[in-house]
């Protein structure tokens, strides 16, 4: 599955197969046909999500995951506290190149009760203010150095596999979303997947 841990709307809830929820990257814009700001010879990108569609990217199968609630009860959350370390392991299709992973908190005063929408997610004009930004700077992406092990900084993923740690957001206790992103240099896209947070005091 796209990401193995922690747990996410969609690896809890969509067949393995199905969990490949992409959309347009760039999910601060609402436009397509954009070129990467660190990578202009990347392929430009696709339509991102609607708001209230950043779970699901508008894939059929995946609507439901948009919904304020899983069939009337609360979306399962991992309990965390506030600024604790948190591990991410994901893995990508072969052939597939990372430009950059990042990670984008609700706001502080977000609600629940509504669809996930820019408005509800803290995007930033300095995407090193993110919990978790990495930009794999191999370019461009269809170079040699792109497929270099992408710890070294290349674009492609080793055993299409990769690993990195963040600490979640200073929050309030109560639930929490955080979206997590990761961009492609070959294709206009990026997946996408939720990861809904219960913050309390102590574990």
């Amino acid at each position: 599955m796209p990401v193995d841990t922690p747990a996410t709307r969609q690896n809890q809830h969509l067949m393995p197969g199905q969990n490949w929820i992409v959309a347009g990257k760039f999910p601060q814009s609402t436009s397509s046909g954009q070129a990467d700001p660190d990578a202009p010879e990347d392929i430009l990108n696709n339509t991102p999500p609607a708001d209230g569609k950043f779970a699901s990217c508008g894939n059929p199968v995946a609507v439901f995951l948009d919904e304020t609630t899983n069939n009337g009860n609360p979306w399962p959350r991992t309990r965390v506290i506030s600024g604790q370390a948190m591990t991410v392991n994901l893995a990508t299709r072969p052939g597939t190149l990372v430009r950059r992973i990042y990670i984008v908190p609700t706001i502080p005063a977000w609600n629940p009760k509504q669809k996930l929408t820019r408005a509800q997610f803290e995007f930033s004009q300095d995407a090193t203010t993110y919990p978790y930004y990495r930009l794999f700077s191999a370019t461009p992406y269809f170079g040699a150095a792109a497929s270099e092990n992408i710890l070294n900084g290349g674009l492609a993923f080793v055993n299409d596999q990769f690993s990195f740690s963040f600490n979640v957001p200073t929050r309030p206790n109560g639930p929490h979303s955080l979206l997590l992103v990761v961009e492609f240099a070959n294709s206009g896209d990026a997946l996408y997947n939720v990861i809904d947070l219960e913050y309390v005091s102590s574990l």
